[in-house]
């Protein structure tokens, strides 16, 4: 596959720990995809007026600071640009927001990627406002990489909450380690994530796990009682893995070398898809679902799994305006 544009990641970075991490996921994907990466760093009078513009009284230009943050750049992201030298790579600096320079630059972009800790990647900035407005207004799919120190913490708690017995431990067993998860509702907004979950696996050559978060009110008709009562859970779910498996099928017919299993589980989406994607190498879920489980929303299951994630989240917009 050869790089074009539609195969350029974007990352933003501002010299901490999570950007650095963020980059390391970047680079990655995009050695691996055959991809170009842009690495994106954004100034301000705000973040660099003290710093840079003003020294001995003196104001520098837009280009003396420009320049001054891009050597910065080059200086911090050197030792991984160096251990990659086959992705090509180009280091952006510009004056503005960061999430709405990003959003910008990242038009056409197969991915823009973000850490989820810290500022968001950007100094100056909280971690909601730059991680919703890149989840509200990007065109594109985002990923939203969690520090490692988040990601073990959350991962802990993933596992506190699981629920006990082998029944239980069964349904909760993680996809497998290196694989993709992807959330589906049966909406046309999971439709859209399910078609990029399918594309990035055929391109990674990684395995998919489809899964489907149900209760008692949206489960399929007729799977939920049976001549005692309340049916298992387990044959709930595996009426819901038929209906899932009748429904994905079209998709994945246009990839046929990925494998595909399919999993539902009685629970929240948001609580589901981070349990089973513990070990995966990414979590992918749609934004502005309005399905069974109308809730893939900012705010809802995309932004509480962006936030409980132990991997990286791939929050993908059901329209590319």
């Amino acid at each position: 596959m050869d790089t074009n544009a539609h195969a350029r990641i974007v990352v933003g970075h501002d010299g901490s720990a999570g950007a650095d991490h963020a980059l390391e996921v970047s680079i990655s994907l995009a050695e691996r995809l055959k991809s170009s990466l842009d690495i994106v760093r954004t100034w301000s009078l705000d973040t660099h007026l003290p710093a840079v513009t003003q020294i001995l009284g003196r104001s520098q230009s837009d280009e003396d600071v420009s320049a001054t943050v891009r050597r910065d750049l080059e200086s911090d992201t050197a030792r991984v640009r160096d251990q990659h030298p086959a992705v090509p790579v180009e280091l952006e600096v510009h004056r503005g927001s960061p999430a709405e320079v990003l959003v910008e630059n990242s038009d056409g972009a197969r991915l823009l990627v973000a850490g989820s800790r810290g500022h968001g990647g950007f100094r100056g900035l909280t971690l909601g406002s730059v991680t919703i407005h890149l989840l509200q207004r990007s065109r594109g799919p985002v990923l939203i990489v969690p520090s490692p120190e988040h990601a073990a913490k959350t991962a802990a708690d993933v596992l506190h909450d699981l629920p006990a017995g082998a029944e239980a431990e069964a349904s909760s067993r993680p996809a497998p380690a290196g694989s993709i998860v992807v959330g589906h509702d049966g909406s046309p907004e999971a439709d859209r994530a399910l078609l990029e979950a399918l594309s990035l696996a055929d391109d990674l050559a990684v395995p998919l796990t489809v899964v489907r978060a149900w209760n008692i009110e949206t489960a399929p008709h007729g799977s939920v009682w049976g001549e005692g009562g309340v049916s298992p859970h387990h044959e709930i779910s595996r009426a819901v893995c038929e209906v899932l498996g009748t429904q994905v099928a079209p998709h994945a017919a246009s990839h046929p070398s990925v494998s595909i299993e399919y999993r539902a589980m009685l629970g929240h989406p948001a609580e589901v898809l981070t349990r089973l994607s513990r070990e995966a190498l990414m979590l992918v879920v749609g934004r502005h679902g309005r399905g069974r489980l109308a809730g893939l929303v900012v705010g809802s299951v995309s932004a509480q799994s962006v936030h409980r994630a132990t991997c990286p989240t791939l929050v993908v917009p059901h329209h590319e305006k």
